[in-house]
This record gives structure tokens, C-alpha cells and sequence, in this order.
């Protein structure tokens, strides 16, 4: 975990806010080893060791997929009314283009988790988007986890 030992007023604009689901361990003050969630939200002064946080991908990250004649790019897709410019991931399948660029780039992984934002810079509507996809040997595609 990622050891926090400042000692500081609880109403200092400057710190961030912590989640006590973060918290592996706090230390009170006054010496004792650690504190139950009560004592921890109510003390104006601790030290805190916290879970390190993994390192996130990028909100949005480009996809560069070259389609030659018989290849598939693997990946279903749908749309929803209440998001009209967006394409939802809805499977990935193992032997298409998309599950290569997976393999080849682990910190860029498209899976059912992201939403395609863009595709060869078209964001007007899902529609288009899925003939872009769908009629274009050459993909770029503005890709994103799904945040509702």
C-alpha cells in the first residue's frame, strides 16, 4: 500500500478526499496501532496507510485497425437512445482485428467495459459510425471506458 503520514486538520481544502474503503490501516495520534471506521471518520488527525491505486488507462485512447479483404473485426456492437452518438461494446470476439490490437496493446484493451466515442473522426450519430466501422478498411476509433 502507499503509506500517507501527514498529520493534518480534516478541514484542509488542500488534501483530497479519501474513501474508507482505501484505508489498509489507521494510526491514531495518541500511539495506538490502529482504529475501527468510527474512529477513523470522527478523528481530526491520523496517519493513514492506503491501497495504491493501479495506474488507469486514459479516459479516451485511439485504435488504429487496417481491414484487409476476408477479415473480420470481431467486435459487436449496439447503441442506446438516451447516449445517440455513441456504440456500445458488446463482445469481442477471440479470432477478429480487435482481439489482436488487445494482444498487441495491453494498456489500449477495447473490451465490453468501453464505448466507441468515434470512428474516422464521425461522431454524429451511432449510425453513422457503425457504416463507417462497417465500410472503412482503415479504423480509427476514439475509444473510452463507459462512464454513466
Amino acid at each position: 500500500g502507499l503509506e500517507v503520514a501527514a498529520v493534518s486538520d480534516r478541514s484542509s481544502p488542500r488534501l483530497p478526499r479519501i474513501s474508507l474503503a482505501e484505508i489498509v490501516q489507521a494510526n491514531m495520534p495518541d500511539g495506538e496501532e490502529s482504529a475501527s471506521e468510527s474512529e477513523v471518520a470522527t478523528e481530526s488527525s491520523l496517519a493513514l496507510q492506503l491501497h495504491s491505486a493501479p495506474k488507469e488507462q486514459p479516459l479516451i485512447f485511439i485504435v488504429h485497425i487496417k481491414k484487409a479483404a476476408g477479415q473480420k473485426l470481431g467486435l459487436s456492437m449496439f447503441s442506446r437512445k438516451d447516449v445517440p452518438s455513441t456504440l456500445f461494446i458488446r463482445e469481442v470476439e477471440e479470432d477478429g482485428l480487435v482481439a489482436t490490437w488487445n494482444r498487441d496493446n495491453p494498456d489500449k484493451q477495447v473490451t465490453t467495459s468501453c464505448w466507441i466515442r468515434a470512428a474516422n473522426d464521425v461522431s454524429i450519430s451511432s449510425r453513422e459510425m457503425y457504416y463507417t466501422i462497417k465500410d472503412s478498411r482503415v479504423l480509427k476509433l476514439a475509444v473510452g471506458p463507459v462512464i454513466l
